[in-house]
């Protein structure tokens, strides 16, 4: 307990910024990571609505000899 004590106090004194100024930057990361996420989890679910609203039928599937695969290895 001492040495967590005595460890945050050396922090405290050598941070080369304020803690008003830590708190602001890693405010602004945060916020910057949350954005992404987001925005990513949007474009994920745009995706999934565009592949679920492609019937299956009209998707053509190729044969293993159009991808160049010899028929007697594959399964």
């Amino acid at each position: 307990m001492a040495g967590l004590l005595i460890g945050a106090g050396v922090a405290a004194l050598l941070a080369p910024e304020s803690g008003a100024q830590v708190r602001r930057r890693l405010g602004g990361t945060l916020g910057r990571i949350k954005v992404g996420t987001v925005d990513r989890i949007e474009r994920f679910r745009h995706r999934e609505d565009e592949a679920a609203s492609d019937p299956v039928e009209e998707r053509e599937v190729p044969s293993v000899q159009e991808l160049g695969r010899d028929p007697n290895t594959v399964f």
